[in-house]
C-alpha cells in the first residue's frame, strides 16, 4: 500500500506540470518570427530579394570552366552545407552534356523574419522552356542568414508539379 499511496502525490504534481507545459507549447505556438515593431527594411527586403533572384535566375555558372569557377558564382547567394551542396551537383551536371534547356524565373517573393538575422521566404517560381515556352510553375522555400558577406541562402527546399 506505501507505493500506492506515493502514486497519488506525485499523479497531481506530473498533471500539473503536464498542464503547464501544454500551456507553453500552445503560447509558444501562437508566436510567429520576430514582433511586427522589428520588421525587415526596405534596404534588407532589397538585398534578400536580390539574392534570391540570383540564386534562382543567375545561369552563369553553366559556363563555368572550373570547380572554383562555379563556387565563385554560387557563393555570391549560398552559403554553408546548402553551397558544398549545390556545387558539388552544378559541377556533376555541367561536366556532362546536357538537353535540358530551362530557365527558372521568381514570380513572387514573400519574406518572414523568423530571428534578426534569419528570414525564411516564401517564393512563387516558374520554369520556361527555351525550346518550347512552356511554362511549369513552381515554389520554393529559402531560409536566409546575415553573413559578414550580406545575406545568404542556407537551406532551399523546391516543390515542382508532376
Amino acid at each position: 500500500m506505501g507505493k500506492r499511496s506515493g502514486r497519488k502525490k506525485i499523479m497531481p504534481i506530473f498533471a500539473g506540470l503536464l498542464i503547464a507545459g501544454v500551456f507553453l507549447v500552445l503560447f509558444f505556438a501562437g508566436q510567429k518570427g520576430e514582433p511586427a515593431q522589428n520588421p525587415l527594411s526596405q534596404k534588407e527586403q532589397e538585398e534578400i530579394r536580390a539574392i534570391i533572384e540570383g540564386g534562382v535566375e543567375d545561369s552563369t555558372w553553366w559556363g563555368a570552366k572550373s570547380k572554383d569557377e562555379l563556387r565563385a558564382i554560387l557563393v555570391r547567394y549560398y552559403t554553408g552545407p546548402l553551397l558544398d551542396q549545390i556545387c558539388a551537383d552544378a559541377w556533376a551536371f555541367i561536366s556532362k552534356p546536357t538537353d535540358w534547356y530551362w530557365q527558372a524565373y521568381v514570380k513572387k517573393i514573400e519574406l518572414h523574419r523568423q530571428a534578426k538575422d534569419i528570414v525564411c521566404a516564401e517564393v512563387e517560381l516558374a520554369l520556361s522552356d527555351a525550346v518550347t515556352g512552356q511554362i511549369e510553375p513552381g515554389k520554393a522555400e529559402f531560409n536566409l542568414k546575415k553573413t559578414k558577406e550580406g545575406w545568404r541562402i542556407f537551406t532551399a527546399l523546391y516543390r515542382w508539379p508532376g
